[in-house]
């Protein structure tokens, strides 16, 4: 008995343009390359800031962001920007760090041990406390921190803040900074 097997024809030509030569698989990636790199700004209209005078560590809701690795041993780095205020009265500082959510919003990680990443203070006699329209120390940030224990599923990183010392508040972002670059998140092959 014979069998006879017949195959649809096609063009092996027109199968080969249809690769993309340009992109390189994640799996072929050298160790310290960029998988992938995003850019968050804020709103085009209302940008608004973030201020707080609790003690403990509070979300920013304009320095908020979701990001999907990859990779699971990739590392993620997340480099923020932006403008921070302190409105003081007595010794007065501001403290910046990450906190990793889950994709059900009900986990937060901080990263970077709970350590405050950045950190800005201003002194008791920079200013006459009384005097009411004095007491704002504007600065501006730049820091990276990292993210080195996730899957590949989307997390939500948010810049939390908090007030030390002093009776002022803390504050991040700016009513007029429409669509200033907040941040960049870069996932990096190990």
């Amino acid at each position: 008995m014979a069998f006879r097997i017949e195959k649809p024809a096609f063009n092996l030509r027109s199968k080969l343009k249809e690769l993309d030569f340009e992109t390189l698989p994640y799996q072929k990636v050298n160790p310290g390359g960029i998988i992938q790199q995003k850019y968050f700004y804020s709103d085009e209209a209302g940008a608004g800031e973030s201020e707080t005078s609790s003690e403990s560590w509070q979300d920013s809701i304009h320095y908020t962001f979701y990001f999907t690795p990859r990779e699971v041993d990739s590392v993620i780095l997340i480099n923020w920007q932006g403008r921070s205020r302190i409105r003081k009265f007595g010794d007065t500082s501001h403290w910046l760090r990450t906190a990793r959510y889950n994709t059900d919003d009900d986990q937060s990680i901080a990263l970077g041990d709970g350590d405050s990443i950045w950190y800005f203070g201003a002194n008791n006699s920079e200013s006459n406390p009384s005097w009411t329209l004095l007491g704002y120390w504007y600065s501006y940030f730049n820091f990276t921190d990292y993210d080195d224990d996730h899957t590949t599923r989307q997390y939500k990183y948010v810049m939390q803040q908090r007030r030390s010392g002093g009776a002022g508040s803390v504050r991040i972002g700016e009513n007029s900074g429409h669509s200033q670059l907040n941040a960049i998140i870069t996932e990096v092959k190990q």
